[in-house]
């Protein structure tokens, strides 16, 4: 679930670092907001152990802040928060829909030999029968000076 989102917001920042050129010697913060942001999409529910197709629509409050040092690194932070709204895509299915909030948080580092992040991503939700389901994934990479990645990736 929810598994656009999460790839966008945890891709983002990795992409930031091989763009980072030499810059000024000062550190510069920016932060970036957004409000209302609506994204509707395709998912499978729920994402950790594969399911039916639903139809995912979310909308969100983010809050982005980005510090760039002098010597060509990087640390972001990020937050998003809001509602979430799924849809089975067959009806005929006689699956419930679900309503609720989800939150992601994430951070990202980089100097332009060694980049990590790590993000959290929760999602409570009550659906139309009644039922109440949570979804919680974790998500950590980093590159080391040799250029390896490790990755880990934790769903429940």
């Amino acid at each position: 679930m929810l598994r656009r989102l999460s790839i966008v917001l945890f891709a983002a920042p990795a992409l930031v670092v091989g763009l980072s050129g030499p810059t000024s010697a000062a550190a510069e913060t920016t932060t970036e907001t957004a409000k209302n942001v609506v994204d509707t999409y395709l998912d499978i529910v729920p994402s950790c152990d594969g399911g039916p197709i639903y139809r995912v629509t979310t909308t969100t409050n983010t809050v982005q802040h980005v510090t760039t040092t002098g010597r060509g690194g990087e640390h972001t932070t990020f937050t998003v928060t809001g509602k979430v709204s799924l849809v089975p895509l067959d009806s005929t299915l006689g699956l419930p829909s679900y309503a609720g909030r989800l939150t992601v948080r994430g951070g990202f580092n980089g100097n332009g030999r060694v980049v990590n992040a790590t993000s959290t991503y929760n999602v409570t939700l009550k659906g139309s029968d009644g039922s109440k389901a949570t979804y919680h994934e974790n998500r950590h990479f980093n590159t080391r000076p040799n250029g390896t990645l490790h990755f880990v990736f934790r769903c429940h």
